[in-house]
């Protein structure tokens, strides 16, 4: 056991020596290079060593700090003036939503102002957004218009009702009138076909009318021709009866 225990810390320190060496040998060979009296020079240009590149580093970051510093005092005070205005503005906007979204009275609602694509705010005074002129066609609060909403979609199913109400009227007429079905089928004959037969009917009693309407009138130029001449016979018979009579006697 204890030739075991033996090897196992010969091995440790072989291996931690191994170690040593090898961190002796990289700062003897400069593979990270911590800084020359001269810097080195890497084909024929001096390259900085690691402490020249961080001091560079942080100089850069002190000038930086000192460049947001400024900047960072205004944005405190401004920060410390808005968390004084904060409680107020915050009841302002609820009270303002509130308004907007259930009063039952006549609304004023002013266009808010931008800046360069930024909100432009009162920040001197109140912090409040700059209210400018009014916003046409916007008097009715969020609940007000979804009453309105509704009363017009109302409105609108009454009339989708009534139009198809009349879009059924004008299927059934049409399938009177042409005698088809949706489909374009024919189911029976319509008024059209019917008006068309009625219409040459009509031609035809026209034309015959037309045709028969001369020889008419003949005949009845003969028929009265005749009548005529029948009346003077009888009246002619009347006459010889009444003379036979006188020589008889």
């Amino acid at each position: 056991m204890i030739n075991v225990l033996g090897k196992v810390l010969v091995m440790i320190h072989v291996a931690l020596s191994l170690l040593a060496l090898t961190w002796a040998a990289a700062v003897f060979l400069q593979f990270v290079d911590w800084g020359w009296t001269t810097p080195r020079l890497v084909v024929s240009e001096h390259v900085p060593s690691e402490l020249d590149k961080r001091l560079a580093a942080y100089n850069e970051a002190v000038k930086s700090r000192d460049r947001a510093l400024p900047a960072l005092k205004k944005s405190q005070e401004a920060l410390f003036d808005a968390m004084d205005r904060y409680a107020q503005n915050h009841l302002f906007y609820r009270d303002e939503l509130a308004r907007l979204e259930k009063s039952p009275d006549k609304l004023v609602v002013k266009e808010v102002a931008f800046t360069d694509g930024a909100l432009e705010l009162d920040v001197r005074r109140t912090g409040k957004p700059v209210l400018k002129e009014d916003v046409p066609g916007m008097d009715k609060s969020y609940l007000k218009e979804l009453e309105g909403l509704a009363k017009r979609r109302q409105e609108i199913d009454k009339l989708v009702a009534e139009h198809r109400d009349w879009t059924e009227k004008a299927r059934v007429i049409t399938a009177q009138l042409n005698g088809l079905d949706d489909d374009g089928n024919k189911t029976k004959v319509g008024l059209y076909e019917l008006l068309e037969h009625e219409a040459q009917a009509q031609a035809r009693i026209r034309f015959e009318k037309a045709y028969i309407q001369p020889q008419w009138a003949d005949a009845l130029k003969e028929a009265q021709d005749s009548t005529e001449r029948r009346e003077r016979l009888e009246q002619t018979l009347e006459r010889l009866k009444t003379d036979l009579g006188k020589v008889t006697k």
